[in-house]
This record gives C-alpha cells, sequence and structure tokens, in this order.
C-alpha cells in the first residue's frame, strides 16, 4: 500500500509540472462543440497558457473566511464554461437534485452563451470569476484587466458583482491574492478540497494524474474521494462531457452516502 500511495503522488507532481508546460494553440471551429473537452484543448480555444512568474504557486485551499461547514457537506463548483449543451445538461441535473452550484466562468467563454449565465443566475447558482482568459496573470495590470472584464460581463446579467474568484489552475504569484482582493474578492482566489479529475477521464485519456485502480471509473472516483476528505468544495468543469453525462448517478451515489449539499455564502466579506 505504501508503493501505492507513493507512486500516485508522484504521478500528480508529474502531470502539474506537465499542466503548466507550454501547449500550442488549436482552434475549435466557430459554432462547434468538442465531444469531450481537455486543458489542453481549452487553452487553444483562446487561453493559451502564459509563462508562470518566479515564486508563483499552485494554492489550492479553501479560505478560513467562507466559514464552510465541511462536515459531510459538499460544495459543487464547475469551472471554465459556460459551453452549451454540457452546462445546460449539468443545469437540468442540479435543478432535479434541488442543489445549488458555484459556476466560475471565463470571460472568452461567455460570448454567445450569454442565455445560460443567465439561467444559471435565475436558478440561484452562484456565477463566480475565472478570469478573462484561462491563463495566468503576467503583471498586476493584466490581473486587474482579467478581473474587470469578466466582472463587466457578469453584472451586465445580473447587476450583482461577482463575489468569488478562482484562479485559473488554482495558480498564482506572490502579489495576486493583494490585487484580487483589493478588486473586490475578500476571500482572495477559492481554491478546492476535492478534485473530480474529470478532464483527466473519458475516451482517449489516461495522464499519469488518474490512479489506475480508477482508470475506467470516474464516478468512483468521485464517491472515494469524498469519502476520503469527508466534505468541502469540489472541482468540475462544465466543459467535459463526461462530468453532464455522469453527474446525476454521481449526486445520487453520495446522497445515499449521506453527504449533504451547500451553497457558498451569498452575502459580501472584506
Amino acid at each position: 500500500m505504501f508503493w501505492i500511495k507513493r507512486a500516485f503522488l508522484v504521478a500528480r507532481l508529474a502531470v502539474v509540472l506537465a499542466v503548466y508546460s507550454p501547449v500550442v494553440a488549436q482552434e475549435i471551429p466557430v459554432g462547434g462543440e468538442p465531444e469531450q473537452v481537455a486543458v489542453a484543448d481549452f487553452e487553444g480555444a483562446g487561453a493559451k497558457l502564459a509563462g508562470c512568474a518566479a515564486g508563483s504557486v499552485n494554492d489550492r485551499s479553501v479560505a478560513a473566511s467562507l466559514g464552510l461547514d465541511a462536515d459531510r457537506v459538499l460544495y459543487l463548483t464547475f469551472d471554465d464554461g459556460p459551453l452549451g449543451r454540457y452546462t445546460s445538461k449539468i443545469l437540468d441535473v442540479l435543478a432535479k437534485h434541488e442543489i445549488k452550484a458555484t459556476f466560475f466562468v471565463v470571460g472568452t467563454m461567455i460570448e454567445g452563451q450569454e442565455a445560460v449565465v443567465r439561467r444559471e443566475i435565475a436558478e440561484g447558482h452562484t456565477v463566480g470569476n475565472h478570469q478573462w482568459e484561462h491563463q495566468y496573470a503576467a503583471s498586476r495590470d493584466q490581473q486587474r484587466e482579467f478581473l474587470r472584464k469578466t466582472k463587466e460581463q457578469i453584472q451586465s446579467m445580473s447587476c450583482d458583482m461577482p463575489l468569488y474568484f478562482r484562479y485559473p489552475y488554482g495558480h498564482k504569484g506572490p502579489w495576486q491574492d493583494a490585487v484580487v482582493k483589493s478588486e473586490g474578492y475578500g476571500d482572495g482566489g477559492i481554491g478546492w478540497d476535492i478534485d473530480s479529475l474529470d478532464y483527466d477521464f473519458g475516451p482517449g485519456k489516461g495522464k499519469a494524474e488518474r490512479p489506475g485502480m480508477f482508470r475506467d471509473d470516474f464516478e468512483s472516483w468521485v464517491v472515494q474521494q469524498a469519502e476520503e476528505v469527508g466534505g468541502g468544495l469540489v472541482l468540475m468543469h462544465d466543459i467535459q462531457q463526461i462530468t453532464a453525462d455522469h453527474l446525476d448517478s454521481i449526486l445520487t451515489k453520495l446522497k445515499a452516502r449521506g453527504f449533504r449539499f451547500g451553497q457558498l455564502p451569498r452575502t459580501v466579506r472584506r
């Protein structure tokens, strides 16, 4: 068991290093929707990952200022959308289970999908800021620009400022939280407790980050991680078909194990 765990940790580290290497942009045809959007594919859709500044770190921690009850309570979050039928299908499932989630939207993904974002808001979900482009902000000015442009888009549909921000990949430099907080996001960047690894499952996948015993069992991986961690924020992506297809079953299994579902606070904290 020790060697299995050690091998798994080494594999996760290898993938983290690989994710932050430069990628070649690949264009997604206008009006087209890929069956499954991998991280590299998404970057190619206008979000090429820029080089990370010296001293930058992966910070996926959840701010204590949120005051969340994480004792077998799960808080669903979906990143990188909206994306057409996948986000809509996820919204249908959430409505069926009477669960409210947080959608961290990317500014460049909103154009043409405004109706989907309006539906998220109308159905009581929280819409958070995931920057204008899904890349590392190279300067303070660029960070402010990314935040403000996406905020303006969200406000144009809801009249309210988004309360939460999440860094792309959970990656930030030592100066970024100060900028983010100065723009009104008092909790800084919002991380996660449970990574669904949905971007790593499905046809044609198989990165080292996905543990071998769950290679073909996405649902069991998510349920096992929820049990192991015990509760907290769950990271998923509404640009992934596998999430849209399996969310209903995953939520049913989690409920059967006694998990409850919460929503991030909807009041401003400074």
